[in-house]
């Protein structure tokens, strides 16, 4: 039996491809909007979040073979888990992450290693700022960004609204619009915001990354980017064609 950790929009991908072979999988996500999503695959889908030891009796109560961790580049500590709870049980672990892309040459690139890094930098160069870093971490922002104007692009959902609300944001503020975005789009809210700093985590092209990147580079904004971290993950591909090959094989 199959177990995916979901997180990014190829766990969907991943799981349609396993309804199309009837392959049976459980497939688990940590948001209710990320179970809209998902609701209408053939796996069992679970609503919940996992951590090593609810992995470790998961898997030795469902008969777990392999373990696919599509979680979000950024949930270092749910891979951890997985890869623990893995070798723990003697399964297979199989990790999906999008390739890394390669920038446009510019030269108001701040690459940095973590949230609190994006905050200082800002904090030294930027004065009207877009996040592009999601509502996880938007209080870290909120409260640490000194005396800045922040436009927060969120999911249009009640939950997330909310937060930005008791976060104190303006509706000026918040933009709630789901992704991917184009180039033009993109273009279009920084130059009508007149932002002059851009904040996001490195992802690939599926989540429009190069076209956020392309439109900043255009208005000449500073664009500091939270970089993945990296663990030592073990059967890490890139291509979901090379996952089902695995599983088929």
């Amino acid at each position: 039996m199959i177990m995916i950790l979901g997180g990014t929009s190829d766990s969907y991908d991943v799981a349609l491809r396993l309804d199309e072979l009837k392959i049976d999988y459980f497939i688990f996500v940590t948001t209710k909007y990320g179970y809209e999503i998902i609701k209408n695959l053939r796996g069992i889908k679970k609503l919940t979040k996992l951590d090593y030891d609810d992995m470790v009796d998961f898997i030795k109560l469902n008969n777990i073979n392999i373990l696919l961790d599509f979680t979000h580049p950024y949930a270092i500590e749910a891979s951890k888990n997985a890869i623990k709870a893995c070798d723990n049980t003697d399964i297979k672990y199989i990790r999906y992450e999008r390739k890394s892309l390669k920038l446009p040459k510019y030269d108001r690139y701040y690459m940095v290693k973590d949230y609190d890094e994006s905050i200082n930098i800002a904090n030294k160069i930027g004065q009207k700022i877009f996040l592009s870093t999601g509502s996880k971490t938007l209080d870290l922002y909120v409260n640490n960004l000194e005396s800045k104007k922040i436009y927060a692009r969120v999911l249009p959902t009640k939950e997330v609204i909310e937060k930005c609300y008791d976060l104190g944001l303006l509706a000026d503020q918040i933009i709630a619009m789901k992704g991917p975005f184009d180039e033009e789009l993109n273009n279009s809210m920084f130059k009508f915001l007149d932002v002059d700093t851009l904040i996001t985590k490195e992802s690939g092209q599926k989540g429009g990354y190069l076209e956020k990147i392309n439109a900043g580079i255009k208005n000449n904004l500073n664009i500091i980017i939270i970089k993945r971290q990296t663990l030592d993950y073990k059967n890490i591909y890139n291509e979901i064609d090379d996952v089902i090959d695995i599983l088929e094989g």
